[in-house]
């Protein structure tokens, strides 16, 4: 497997983001909808690429591809460095340990350069999802 990095993709890059939203779930859709409007794609891209250390953004990359998408959001909950996690893999890169590498990368972020002193596993916990956190402790 190649080494995997992010990339935080400049504005006009989000046709992949665009491109990743037709492999979402309904649900996924749902929670991460992505704006139509230029002003509201404008708006989602500052949220999400100018708001460190409350956000991390970026496509997963493997060979100078992207492969993916990795999320970071400070939560509100009764933790003050409290962090959610999101990683999303395009259909033809799961399966390949991609997705647990990137979790490790995303902690590294998380913990390292966000502050965050608790990532806890919410959400969608697929089993896939649990085998992988499960492993790497």
């Amino acid at each position: 497997m190649s080494k995997l990095r992010f990339h935080v993709p400049d504005f006009d890059e989000l046709w992949y983001k665009q491109q990743l939203i037709s492999e979402y779930t309904p649900t996924d859709k749902m929670k991460n909808p992505l704006p139509l409007t230029d002003n509201a794609l404008e708006q989602w891209y500052s949220y999400w690429t100018k708001s460190a250390p409350s956000r991390f953004y970026a496509y997963i990359v493997s060979n100078d591809d992207y492969i993916g998408e990795a999320m970071l959001e400070r939560t509100s909950d009764d933790y003050d460095d409290s962090y959610a996690m999101n990683i999303f893999l395009q259909s033809s890169n799961r399966g390949q340990g991609f997705g647990s590498t990137a979790v490790r990368l995303l902690l590294d972020i998380a913990f390292n350069e966000l502050g965050a002193e608790i990532v806890p596993l919410t959400g969608n916990e697929r089993i896939k999802v649990l085998h992988d956190f499960y492993h790497l402790g």
